[in-house]
């Protein structure tokens, strides 16, 4: 397999690489949980702004930060980093075909630790496994409570696992809303994902998206862990229901 693991390179907005970490189980909660939200968002505003979907790939990475910078601004974490294009569209276009195993090639080259492997696989199996949407985010949310009090994950490992956990949960809501709503901008990408028992995967890349980002990204410091992971699990999404 080739590497799809490009080097990190920060495009940095006008702002040092600062951002106050969440100290308590309750902050990180609240903290992660507003990255599922910003996620839809994400889909939503570009839908609306775009009702064909339509873009090339860098025109979608330049929104997808755009939006980011301004949702992160209202949870008051101002001033976003993110990677370049060219990173962020060989990870969109890896995550599109190698999907789990590409958590696999993470783990593999020193981006996730096995731990976060394990705890990530393990979002991907209940977003997969357990179609009722009830079902699923009772089972995340209890998966996000467990793990926001497990003392062997340090404050970033929660961060990347809580903030995954987040973007499946709302990424599932999102995409079988569109499933079942037949004037949503997403509609037509659902139903014949739907129609091939595929709509999982688009969740996935979701929350794969999130990871990598998170993943690479925390070698520049938090600020574009978190601002990266959003991103690109919004990017991803757009390249994988194309």
């Amino acid at each position: 397999m080739n590497n799809l693991l490009p080097s990190v390179t920060c495009v940095a907005c006008h702002c040092s690489d600062t951002m106050q970490q969440p100290t308590s189980t309750s902050n990180i909660l609240n903290y992660t949980q507003s990255f599922g939200a910003i996620h839809n968002n994400l889909l939503t505003i570009y839908g609306e702004t775009f009702p064909d979907l339509i873009g090339t790939h860098e025109q979608i990475w330049q929104f997808m930060t755009t939006e980011t910078t301004k949702e992160l601004n209202t949870v008051n974490l101002p001033g976003a980093n993110f990677i370049s294009f060219s990173d962020a569209n060989s990870y969109g276009v890896n995550i599109k075909s190698s999907l789990n195993l590409y958590l696999k090639d993470l783990q593999s080259q020193g981006i996730i630790s096995p731990t976060i492997y394990e705890l990530v696989d393990t979002i991907l199996f209940i977003i997969k496994n357990f179609e009722n949407s009830m079902d699923v985010s009772f089972r995340l949310n209890s998966f996000i409570n467990k793990h926001s009090l497990n003392p062997s994950l340090t404050q970033n490992d929660k961060i990347s696992v809580l903030g995954a956990a987040n973007v499946g949960l709302y990424s599932n809501y999102f995409w079988n809303f569109a499933l079942n709503n037949s004037d949503d901008p997403y509609h037509q990408i659902a139903f014949d994902l739907n129609a091939t028992g595929n709509l999982y995967k688009i969740k996935w890349a979701d929350l794969i998206g999130f990871v990598v980002g998170a993943g690479v990204g925390i070698a520049a410091g938090p600020l574009t862990a978190v601002s990266t992971g959003i991103a690109l699990g919004g990017f991803a999404s757009k390249i994988f229901g194309e």
